[in-house]
């Protein structure tokens, strides 16, 4: 014990130097491998955008997890499926400057990618968000992904679109999706107002046609394969693959009288095929609400070719349906895109319309303006697409691109 009034030998809790005090700093590359792969999972269930980023900030996350860059593109995880392509309808387009804005329908983030090589091609389908692309100079078609670069080239048009399309018309508006192949992917195309579907493979040197006398109204890329509507019937198929008969999925209900006047639409929701049907009408004077055409939702049950109808969408999602494409958008993060509803682009003085499913009301969004009709006025004047729902649409047509 220390003596009354005599000063201690040192203090008892003596302060730490400022080195000493300093916390260890960790190196993100320590993360244990498990755990990077626990992530990597997550976000490529989500956004392979992201799970590039996530790559790219070390090199041991990289050696621990898969390259995106997948040389056959027949990984669907590394595709970037929530991602869809902007274009100004009004702007300069795509393939004039080079690089595509795209949009992300989960996350409203928007990405501008530089793609120089647009420049000698034109634009003619997407899948998953893989771009379909076709050269102007020699017909050969082209596969890209936007993030990765990664492409893979097909044989030339020409050669067949010669004896078997003979329409100008119908390359020029040539549809093509890409599905899955035994070992890389495929390509299918059809053409509008012509019968007949062609399909090639990455490293073939020709197309093959696999169906002579089929003829689409609609069609979706689904799980590697390819569903649509033959026109004139109510017979929705299974495309490609091809079998020996007709793989008839399912058939639209009678109700629906008259198949040529009907117009279909088949669009991804939630991991299933929904159809969209609409049958033109006469306004009913009698009543105060406009309903310009009979709308019916149908999910299509693929066990049992069973067409069931669907009569709410929820409250996270809307669908947008265009004459090319039509795609599901989740409504978190939009307040002007309206929950449970469906948008609908169409040839008419009405180009745009909302339909929503809970009320079954029909509103114009949009009328087609006049000076549209004059080519001058139309290049001073921009029209449209001025909103989020303009662009979805756009994205939804082909003429725009």
């Amino acid at each position: 014990m220390a003596i009354a009034g005599q000063k201690r030998q040192g203090d008892l809790f003596p302060i730490l130097s400022t080195c000493k005090r300093q916390a260890q700093v960790l190196d993100w590359a320590s993360l244990p491998r498990d755990n990077a792969i626990i992530i990597t999972e997550l976000l490529l269930e989500e956004d392979v955008v992201d799970y590039m980023s996530f790559r790219a900030v070390c090199a041991s996350w990289r050696a621990s997890t898969s390259s995106p860059r997948d040389p056959t593109l027949r990984d669907a995880r590394f595709r970037p499926r929530c991602w869809v392509a902007l274009c100004d309808g009004d702007g300069v387009r795509p393939v004039d400057a080079g690089e595509i804005t795209f949009f992300n329908t989960s996350t409203s983030r928007c990405l501008r990618v530089r793609l120089p090589e647009l420049q000698f091609y034109r634009i003619v389908g997407f899948t998953d968000g893989l771009v379909i692309l076709l050269n102007k100079s020699t017909s050969v078609l082209r596969v890209i992904h936007p993030f990765t670069r990664i492409f893979l080239d097909l044989p030339p048009l020409a050669p067949i679109f010669r004896y078997f399309v003979k329409n100008t018309h119908s390359m020029a508006w040539m549809s093509a999706a890409v599905c899955l192949s035994h070992t890389s992917i495929a390509v299918v195309v059809w053409f509008p107002n012509a019968p007949g579907v062609i399909c090639s493979e990455p490293g073939q040197r020709w197309w093959t046609v696999i169906h002579e006398r089929l003829e689409l109204s609609t069609a979706l890329p689904f799980q590697g394969k390819l569903f649509g509507v033959s026109k004139g019937s109510r017979n929705l198929i299974q495309v490609y693959p091809p079998s020996l008969q007709q793989c008839v999925v399912a058939q639209i209900s009678v109700q629906f009288k008259l198949p040529d006047v009907c117009c279909f639409n088949l669009v991804e929701f939630q991991g299933h095929i929904i159809l969209a049907v609409r049958l033109p009408r006469s306004d009913d004077l009698s009543s105060d609400r406009w309903r310009p055409f009979t709308f019916a939702l149908f999910h299509a049950n693929m066990s049992n070719g069973k067409l069931a109808q669907v009569n709410s969408l929820g409250n996270n999602h809307a669908l947008f349906l265009g004459n090319d494409r039509c795609i599901s958008v989740s409504v978190k993060g939009f307040p002007s895109i309206c929950r449970d509803s469906v948008y609908i682009s169409q040839r008419t003085p009405s180009p745009t319309i909302l339909h929503t499913i809970s009320t079954g009301r029909f509103e114009q969004m949009s009328r087609r303006s006049h000076i549209s009709d004059s080519s001058e006025v139309n290049k001073l004047h921009s029209i449209r697409p001025f909103t989020l729902v303009d662009q979805l649409l756009t994205y939804c047509n082909h003429a725009e691109w």
